[in-house]
């Protein structure tokens, strides 16, 4: 009689689940598996239990496996709660760079991929979105000018009282509107641009901007790519993020005309452009250089060839560069040109020294 209690009670007990995962039924009728996982401990010495949603059983016991065993294994990685806007200025803010202008560079290169998926979470980007990316600036990617324009600046909100007045307005009135302010540089201005038009003696109507989708050239799409690319590397390099999914898309090649082998359509000169080229700047005070610009300056621009001082040049014929000392080096000039430096013609005092 005991034994058959016992049995009984332990048939009414709740048995000890092996994967701890709920059922859970929104308002909606919409079902979900959920489940919560200790990922680690915070910064304050707690423990991290975090909570994991998906729309069916099969799925979340998947999830539940790989995610308890990457926990026991320290491969876990922490999903990222950033958007890209967000995970661009983070970037940004922790680049330590030297030339502002590099700085400049990195930030407009990233502003196509902020407008178009800036909202999307880091974590959730895929090739997908990248090759989309790609397909939008290509097609319609280039920014109007007169659209990207300032709400808050004097010329904007002049064309916005002009607006209101589908007859037109005069001068007289939006001088009232704006007293004080020189409105006839922002009235020439939204002229320029299209955004007003001048229908009488002192009189301006708002126009209908025309929308042109326009894209941008391959080469502005691999810049882009290349610095969402840097930025999405270094939060992989942190353990942030599992892949660079944007290190996958494919680059879009520029265009290669159909009379690209055809010897007008070169960019650079034939042997033969060359030789008259230094025939006729034989007599030129700038011989040397301009035989140095011929010759490619061993890797260097023609322009540093050509506004080098010749008081940089050793003995030995080497001319040193004055570029940046990480890509300082010493290469060795063409005999024609050591030669002419050596004994300048009507050389200037100040290049001579």
């Amino acid at each position: 009689m005991a034994i058959a209690e016992d049995l009984d009670d332990s048939k009414d007990k709740k048995g000890r689940r092996a994967e701890p995962i709920d059922k859970r039924t929104a308002k909606n009728g919409q079902t979900s598996y959920t489940f919560q996982v200790d990922v680690g401990t915070k910064p304050d010495g707690t423990r991290d239990r975090q909570r994991f949603t998906y729309r069916t059983q099969t799925e979340a016991r998947r999830e539940y496996r790989r995610i308890t065993s990457e926990v026991a294994a320290g491969t876990f990685i922490r999903p990222l709660d950033l958007t890209l806007d967000e995970a661009c200025d983070e970037w940004l803010a922790g680049r330590r760079l030297r030339r502002q202008v590099t700085r400049n560079n990195y930030v407009q290169h990233l502003l196509p991929a902020r407008r178009y998926m800036g909202g999307r979470k880091l974590s959730q980007l895929t090739k997908a979105d990248g090759d989309a990316l790609v397909t939008w600036m290509l097609t319609q990617g280039r920014v109007d000018q007169r659209r990207a324009i300032n709400p808050d600046s004097l010329s904007s909100r002049v064309a916005a009282f002009v607006a209101l007045h589908t007859d037109g307005v005069t001068t007289g009135a939006i001088q009232a509107e704006f007293p004080g302010q020189e409105i006839h540089t922002p009235l020439s201005a939204l002229v320029r641009t299209g955004r007003v038009t001048r229908t009488g003696r002192a009189v301006y109507k708002a126009t209908e901007l025309a929308t042109v989708e326009r894209g941008v050239k391959p080469v502005t799409v691999r810049s882009t790519l290349t610095a969402l690319s840097m930025m999405i590397q270094s939060y992989v390099d942190q353990g942030r993020l599992p892949r660079n999914v944007i290190a996958l898309v494919e680059r879009p090649a520029d265009e290669i005309p159909e009379d690209d082998d055809a010897v007008e359509a070169a960019k650079s000169w034939t042997v033969a452009e060359v030789q008259r080229f230094r025939e006729a700047a034989a007599g030129h005070r700038l011989h040397a250089c301009w035989l140095l610009s011929t010759y490619g300056c061993g890797g260097r621009r023609c322009w540093d060839c050509v506004g080098r001082a010749w008081r940089r040049r050793s003995r030995s014929g080497a001319a040193g560069s004055r570029s940046a000392p990480r890509r300082r080096r010493t290469c060795p000039s063409p005999g024609a040109a050591v030669a002419i430096s050596r004994h300048p013609p009507n050389w200037p005092k100040h290049c001579a020294a």
